[in-house]
């Protein structure tokens, strides 16, 4: 998918502490306008897969 190979580099904590993220990390699948779409404690292809294909129009 275009675009979904960004990741965001959060090196003041900003995001981190916006989400309520812990220190051991989360990962977020956000839009463009901050909504978050989907969100994980440990995230695998599939579970990403599946929120893209929700969250993208067809």
């Amino acid at each position: 998918v275009a675009g979904a190979d960004q990741v965001l580099a959060d090196a003041d904590g900003r995001c981190r502490r916006r989400y309520g993220v812990s220190a051991g990390g989360a990962a977020y699948l956000l839009r463009p306008d901050q909504h978050v779409c989907a969100r994980w404690l440990t995230l695998d292809a599939t579970r990403l897969r599946a929120a893209l294909q929700t969250a993208l129009p067809q």
